[in-house]
């Protein structure tokens, strides 16, 4: 019976052989229409989505699918570069294991509290006592992205019981500082923090745009 039923059909479709390539035609058609509706409205959400994502990856000048983790140590409970390390380590571990895909790079910047920077009495050649508010950074392989213009090539300071820091070049400046200086670094707040003597070791300059943030001075990661 079915049989039979197929080979009418086939004779039926042999017979009108126009109207068999019309209705082969639509079927055809009709399938093309539902499959490329939602692959072009993917095309063009994807297509969107890269847009914004540029838009914002100029705008917030890094990359887009970044994520950025905050600590605020306090003056009771000061975070040290090792522990600051560790606890980067264990983020991005943990980070890793949560969204099943691999961190391409990582950046750290840790920062002191707000300081006075001062001239040493009678041993700088600096026209002001008070010279300006600055903050000491630490960035692990910086030297990787900067240049030394000026002073001892950087990490490499050897003068024992100071403070070492390379000065961004244009700041120096501005400051009229010169390599050899010592200065003083007095905390602003936070009872129990004394001043340091700081030793201008050299002048640095970003080798690009985007690693010229506002850092005054780079700590020396081995001495000081």
């Amino acid at each position: 019976m079915h049989l039979a039923l197929l080979l009418l059909s086939l004779k039926r479709l042999r017979s009108r052989p126009g109207l068999t390539a019309l209705l082969i035609l639509s079927v055809a058609l009709a399938a093309a229409i539902m499959v490329c509706i939602p692959v072009f409205a993917n095309a063009v959400s994807r297509r969107m989505m890269a847009e914004e994502l540029n838009a914002r990856t100029g705008s917030s000048n890094r990359t887009a699918f970044s994520v950025r983790y905050y600590a605020w140590p306090t003056a009771a409970r000061p975070l040290s570069i090792p522990e600051a390390t560790y606890i980067r380590d264990w983020l991005a571990d943990r980070l890793r294991r949560e969204i099943a895909l691999p961190i391409r790079s990582v950046y750290m910047h840790l920062e002191s509290p707000r300081c006075r920077l001062l001239s040493e009495e009678g041993g700088s050649q600096l026209a002001r006592s008070d010279l300006s508010a600055v903050r000491i950074a630490y960035v692990e392989h910086v030297a990787q992205h900067i240049t030394v213009v000026d002073g001892e090539p950087f990490g490499q300071a050897t003068l024992p019981n100071v403070l070492n820091v390379w000065v961004e070049i244009s700041y120096a400046h501005d400051m009229a500082m010169q390599p050899g200086d010592t200065l003083v670094v007095s905390p602003e707040f936070g009872a129990g923090l004394e001043p340091m003597r700081m030793r201008i070791a050299g002048f640095f300059e970003a080798l690009a745009a985007h690693h010229g943030r506002a850092v005054r001075a780079l700590r020396l990661s081995s001495h000081g």
